[in-house]
């Protein structure tokens, strides 16, 4: 039904390619992240991140990265709740993405969290949060949570 090819950042949902949940935050928030392709070192530390966070709340494992620590000081481990790196996708929409991590206890979500290794708090960074949290919410209760 849905599948990720992670070299070209494509989801494609019953054999289509459809829009990801960056994608469209992106459009809806008018969040410009055209600069990041000439810096792709900062890309690269944000998924260092995120792969330290995942690791840590999966397996235990401390990270080193700075933010990283920050965030996991931040958060309770919890592997009976947490899972990390989900693919969602919302059928009726047509979309798909990758959420940081989801908190809940059986089918009841408790929450949606996205690690940032970014400061920014502009009003298009915080519309940008917006919608993707609430894209991955619509995702996650087409696929019939609560």
């Amino acid at each position: 039904m849905i599948t990720y090819n992670e070299e070209k950042h494509e989801y494609t949902l019953n054999g289509k390619v459809v829009p990801s949940v960056t994608e469209l935050a992106k459009q809806f928030s008018g969040l410009d992240t055209t600069w990041l392709q000439a810096h792709p070192e900062f890309a690269e530390r944000g998924t260092e991140m995120h792969n330290q966070l995942a690791e840590y709340f999966t397996n235990g494992t401390e990270p080193t990265d700075e933010k990283a620590i920050q965030i996991a000081a931040k958060l309770v481990r919890d592997t009976q709740k947490q899972e990390c790196e989900v693919l969602v996708y919302n059928e009726a929409l047509g979309y798909a993405g990758t959420a940081d991590m989801i908190v809940r206890d059986g089918k009841k979500v408790l929450a949606i969290i996205d690690f940032k290794s970014s400061n920014n708090t502009s009003t298009r960074n915080k519309n940008y949060c917006a919608c993707q949290l609430n894209l991955y919410r619509l995702a996650l209760e087409d696929m019939g949570a609560d």
